[in-house]
This record gives structure tokens, C-alpha cells and sequence, in this order.
């Protein structure tokens, strides 16, 4: 959580609420109890630069102080990312832990929203020690109703790193083996332009999705090439979804429409925006490299 964080996300206006809440001491102390740590750390927004502690250009959402150090991290997920927080362990320092806050307690992190839901909901009345903590009080409960309790938040739909079985795909191996580490992005919250980003919605399979930068899209990116886990066949969008997300690559949405339709995606320039054209993966997987250099030439040249 910093400056520049989206406050649109579901995820992000849970974080900003709880963290306004940590300011009541109950409920900090419940927290840090439930973690281990000791009731005098301090929980803080973590910071969106790269640091000591870090090899990443991203980070869990709280590190925890003690005293003037900094002897943790919190990640916090209104589902699961056990695959964010395996990335987050490989790439710290040893001597730091990091500690996960899942949305439901049965999916197994150190600590749930919904046992810190149940906690101030339980109890809200003595935990209050104004109208100012009520109110903020009521917003993170109805938050994490409305997206945890309800289940309005599908944990299936959030996008996560590509899982170790995804990365030794065919496909997947030709991206890393023919694009430098530092242009393929694996965590769309650090996604700018001159790279590409690798993810999927699931840290288990062998499902995975390549997306170029678009300025056109809400989420700055546009997935050029997708597959579901455990399916032989590889989706790409149609040409008029290209037209219209990737107006400044018109050279590359004529050249990569050819050669699709080359692969037999015939039907590609007929399709609807919503449409999406299908190819073997077999036949995919034969011509993945002259659909890398497509990419490469578009949107990772002199970036």
C-alpha cells in the first residue's frame, strides 16, 4: 500500500480500513496474538520501492517494525495466493518472515479476515472508543462480508504467478529462453510498458496467459495468448479486439493476424470483439518462436 496504490481494488480499500483500525489496540492485539509477533511491533503500509529485504520490484502489503527493525512482512488476500507468498519467502531475506492473512480461515494462511471479522463483530460495541473507529469499524465488516462471508470476491478470477508446472510448458520455457528475465513481468501490480507479463488464475496447473501493454485497457495490459489448464489448445483474441486495444500497434495486429490465420485461425479479422479464435496447441507450440519475435519486435524493442 502506497501512494500510487489503486484504491478501486477490493483488496486495497480492506487493507487502507484495516489499517486505520490497527490504531485500536484490541484489535491490533488480537492481530499480532494470532501472528506471534509482540503487542509493541508496529504495522505499517509496506513500501513500494525496492529495498534491502527485497530482490522484487513489488511487496507484501504490511511490514511489521520492532523498534527501529523490521522483522516482517503481512500479505493480505481476500482469497488465496499461496504462490504471491512462496515468491515473496524465496525473495527475502533470511532473516525476515512473512506472514499471510487469507480471506477465509480454511485456506489455511496464519490469520483470516474472517476470524478478524468475527472478532469485531462479536464485540464492536466495547471495541469502539468513538464514532470515528465505529464507523471505520462498520466499513471493514461490511467489506469482508460483502467479499469474503458473501463470497463476492471469486477466488478463481484473481490473477496470480504462473505455477512451476505452467513454466516448464513448451511454450512457456520459449518466452524465457528468447526474452531477457528483466522484460517479463510475473505480477501485474508492477506492469509498465516494455515488457510483458506471464500470469494465470491459478498457482496449480498448467494454465498461463502472455499480455502486452495497452493503453486502452483499464488494467494497461491486453492477453495476447492464453491457455486453461489441462486444454490442448491456445485462445488469442480477434482482430477487432486487437484494433481497438492496440491503436498505436497497428503493424503488429495486421502482422499477427496473418500469421494466426496462417495457423488456422481463419475466421480471425470475422470474429467480434468478445470472440476469441482457438488453436491446437500442437500447432502453436511449432511456431511459438516466430510468435515471440512478433512480440519482441512490437513491444520490447528500444523500451
Amino acid at each position: 500500500m502506497h501512494i500510487h496504490e489503486d484504491t478501486s481494488k477490493p483488496e486495497n480499500r480492506v487493507n487502507l480500513t484495516l489499517f486505520h483500525l490497527l490504531m485500536n489496540n484490541e484489535i491490533k492485539n488480537m492481530i499480532t496474538e494470532k501472528l506471534g509477533l509482540k503487542s509493541d511491533c508496529v504495522i505499517y503500509p509496506a513500501s513500494g520501492l525496492i529495498t534491502e529485504d527485497f530482490i522484487l520490484s513489488y511487496r507484501p502489503d504490511f511490514e511489521i517494525q520492532l523498534g527501529k527493525e523490521i522483522i516482517g512482512y503481512i500479505e493480505v488476500e481476500l482469497g488465496k495466493d499461496s504462490a504471491q507468498v512462496k515468491k515473496y519467502e524465496e525473495s527475502k531475506r533470511k532473516d525476515i518472515k512473512i506472514y499471510s492473512i487469507y480471506g477465509k480461515k480454511e485456506y489455511g494462511g496464519d490469520l483470516s479476515l474472517e476470524e478478524i471479522y468475527n472478532f469485531i463483530n462479536s464485540k464492536k460495541q466495547e471495541l469502539a472508543q468513538n464514532a470515528q473507529e465505529e464507523l471505520s469499524m462498520d466499513l471493514l465488516l461490511e467489506l469482508i462480508k460483502h467479499y469474503v462471508i458473501c463470497g463476492n470476491f471469486n477466488i478463481n478470477n484473481k490473477r496470480t504467478l504462473v505455477s512451476d508446472e505452467a513454466k516448464k510448458t513448451k511454450i512457456i520455457q520459449a518466452f524465457y529462453d528468447s526474452i531477457e528475465d528483466k522484460k517479463i513481468i510475473d505480477d501485474n501490480s508492477s506492469f509498465s510498458e516494455g515488457h510483458i507479463l506471464i500470469d494465470s488464475t491459478s498457482d496449480s496447473g498448467d494454465g498461463y496467459s502472455i499480455r502486452v501493454y495497452s493503453s486502452e485497457s483499464n488494467k494497461k495490459h491486453l492477453s495476447i495468448m492464453a491457455r486453461s489448464s489441462g486444454r490442448n489448445q491456445i485462445e488469442f483474441p480477434s482482430y477487432k479486439k486487437m484494433v481497438k486495444y492496440l491503436p498505436y500497434n497497428k503493424q503488429f495486429v495486421e502482422d499477427y493476424t496473418n500469421l494466426l490465420k496462417s495457423l488456422g485461425a481463419n475466421s480471425i479479422r470475422e470474429k467480434s470483439e468478445k470472440e476469441k479464435v482457438i488453436i491446437p496447441l500442437q500447432k502453436v507450440e511449432e511456431n511459438i518462436y516466430d510468435i515471440i519475435s512478433l512480440i519482441k519486435e512490437s513491444f520490447l524493442q528500444n523500451k
